[in-house]
């Protein structure tokens, strides 16, 4: 059952980072260009903002998307995913329910990009965890027919607030918004809509585009969609390390012919010049390699003072995951300057049974061998230890090497670099959960490089159509797998209502001293509303017990009117 949630978690996963995307039917990535970006919503932003997220254009993402197969299979099943899913799991959309009963539109991807336009912003505060200020920007067509209905929506606040003849207008306790020119400003603190009104109306040049910093961190982006953190705001003590370390974190987004993020990660003290270099331990690692990471970074040095240790370990260290016969195989590696060294060292640590062969228990995993061996200038730990001669006989050839794989060039991995990263995604989720749900994704990976500035990662991740027949049968199991998470949502849900109902009885009788004739007695002075029960969907109340639905209710006794069991095995009848 827990891999079976796990599978769920990671399709769900794929299928979102999918269905941002336009990349189907191309083998290489464009070359990147210098785009001009607008800023003039970041010049609505307050400077002291802790996380800002910017996605733009997402209309043409929508509309080179429907030209896929995915498409149409997508739309289907989100849709009965919206259908059943019970509103309240879904936490936000139960306010979206409501608003499109109210104003009556469709929630499809018209109206959700007349609302989101070519700009959405995120901004969020995180200075104070006991009150976390959120402020998101939109643009809107203002020609749309959404844009009327939203009107109407506005006539449901409950009262208004005049700020620089600009109307701010409140729903509800930290529900404000304001809709003037083609923006779209909402947030949960209305001090944090005043400060964007007067950027916008200029009255201020404290936004976050003035920001020395952000002009200096942005201007290393190429992307129009990113992610922009300050760490300094982070007061959660488990990232305290962040904020101790690192100045300011920026991801860049692009998502043409595959998903292409950068990360640049900016210390507070300034790096010493790296210098690239090329990874030489690409020269054995084979062809079918599911993971591969190597670099100056894959594993942390050793953080001993002691001069012969700093002189013993090499800059490159690394990692690699090979599919065999019987399990998978492992490989450990690291360049030593000094072999006798480290291996006295090594040794003294480890006790082999044999020469070159010792015994190591691992977490979840138990006792395993390795076999452990140096290669040229790299000392490997090899797991099982067999596969020490497959190596060997690797090196020996100078062929099926992952560097000469059609998968890695593709990648367009730059010869010399700091580190690489390498998955075969697909073919790793196969051989756990023997599923060919993530075989849309092909083998993805990336680089890091190192300035006096900045540390900068490139992973890039292409991706292929599927056939009609091939995504209706993963998106099946799919369904089926979601099905038992929505059954069980619906039980608690439905049970929690009906428990609410006994409460309101007791409450009812304990004040008068008799159970009502009719459930509708208690509506305003006991409940709102009779609440629906999710496994038929209905909130009617019947004094026989028919199956029909709805609840059965007669002299003060109340249960679920259902047949058939719960998705624990209890019948409903005996809640």
């Amino acid at each position: 059952m827990r891999n079976k949630y796990k599978i769920l978690i990671i399709v769900l996963i794929s299928i979102i980072a999918s269905f941002l995307t336009y990349f189907f039917m191309t083998d290489k990535r464009e070359k990147e260009k210098v785009l001009t970006i607008d800023f003039s919503f970041e010049k609505i932003i307050p400077n002291n903002t802790s996380i800002l997220i910017r996605f733009e254009d997402f209309t043409s993402v929508w509309e080179d998307f429907k030209n896929t197969n995915f498409y149409p299979q997508l739309k289907t099943f989100l849709g009965w995913f919206w259908n059943e899913m019970p509103s309240e799991t879904l936490v936000l959309s139960k306010d979206i329910k409501d608003i499109q009963e109210k104003i009556g539109f469709n929630l499809d991807e018209k109206n959700i990009f007349a609302i989101l336009g070519k700009k959405i912003f995120f901004a969020s505060w995180l200075e104070n965890k006991d009150d976390k200020k959120i402020l998101i920007l939109a643009n809107i067509d203002i020609k749309s027919t959404l844009y009327e209905n939203m009107k109407i929506l506005i006539e449901r606040k409950i009262g208004v607030e005049e700020y620089k003849n600009i109307t701010i207008d409140i729903f509800s306790e930290n529900k404000y918004w304001t809709l003037f020119d083609d923006k779209l400003i909402i947030s949960n603190d209305i001090g944090t809509i005043r400060k964007a009104i007067d950027l916008s109306l200029n009255l201020t040049d404290n936004c976050i585009f003035n920001s020395p910093e952000f002009k200096n961190h942005i201007s290393k982006t190429i992307s129009k969609n990113y992610i922009y953190i300050k760490t300094d705001k982070f007061d959660e003590p488990n990232y305290g390390f962040l904020k101790e370390q690192l100045d300011a974190i920026l991801l860049s987004i692009n998502i043409k012919n595959g998903i292409l993020i950068k990360s640049f990660v900016f210390p507070k003290i300034l790096l010493s010049k790296k210098s690239t270099r090329r990874i030489t331990s690409l020269r054995f690692a084979p062809k079918d390699a599911m993971v591969y990471i190597a670099g100056d970074f894959a594993i942390p040095y050793l953080t001993s003072k002691s001069k012969i240790e700093k002189f013993v370990i090499g800059k490159e260290s690394g990692y690699i995951l090979i599919p065999n016969d019987s399990n998978n195989a492992i490989m450990i590696f690291c360049e030593v300057t000094n072999k006798k060294i480290f291996l006295k060292g090594f040794e003294k640590i480890i006790n082999p049974t044999e020469k070159g062969i010792f015994n190591y228990t691992l977490p979840l995993f138990g006792s395993i061998q390795f076999k452990y061996f140096f290669l040229k200038n790299y000392f490997i730990i090899c797991s099982p230890p067999e596969y020490s001669e497959n190596i060997k006989n690797l090196i020996a050839k100078k062929e099926d090497l992952l560097i000469n794989s059609s998968n890695y060039k593709k990648l367009e991995i730059p010869q010399k670099n700091n580190g690489i990263f390498y998955i075969n995604i697909s073919d790793l989720f196969f051989r756990l959960f023997k599923k060919n749900y993530l075989n849309f994704i092909e083998p993805s990976g990336g680089y890091t490089t190192y300035t006096p500035t900045c540390s900068e990662s490139t992973y890039y991740m292409p991706m292929t159509d599927l056939s009609d027949s091939q995504w209706t049968d993963m998106l099946s199991e799919l369904k089926k797998i979601a099905s038992k998470k929505i059954d069980i949502e619906r039980d608690r849900i439905t049970y929690k209502n009906l428990l609410y109902l006994r409460e309101s009885l007791n409450i009812y009788n304990a004040k008068t001293n008799r159970y009502p004739k009719k459930i509708d007695s208690l509506i305003e002075e006991y409940i709102n509303e009779i609440p629906q029960e999710l496994v038929k969907k209905s909130n009617e109340v019947s004094g026989k017990f028919n199956g029909s639905g709805g609840w059965f209710y007669k002299n003060g006794e109340i249960k679920l009117n259902v047949f058939g069991i719960d998705s624990s095995g209890t019948y409903y009848s005996r809640w």
